[in-house]
């Protein structure tokens, strides 16, 4: 499914999904479940939200 999503420069929210996450980032979602569960993150102090 190909989405679209708001240039970070654009965003407006004050978080976003771990799926938007992961496609700014350039990773897969689960590993940023990882890196949470390590904290391993830098977002760290930040609670993922599910998809």
């Amino acid at each position: 499914m190909l989405q679209n999503y708001t240039p970070l420069d654009q965003e407006s929210r004050s978080a976003i999904t771990t799926r938007e996450a992961a496609y700014h980032l350039n990773r897969q979602m689960q590993t940023l479940h990882i890196w949470l569960a390590r904290r391993m993150a830098l977002f760290a102090p930040f609670v993922l939200l599910a998809d």
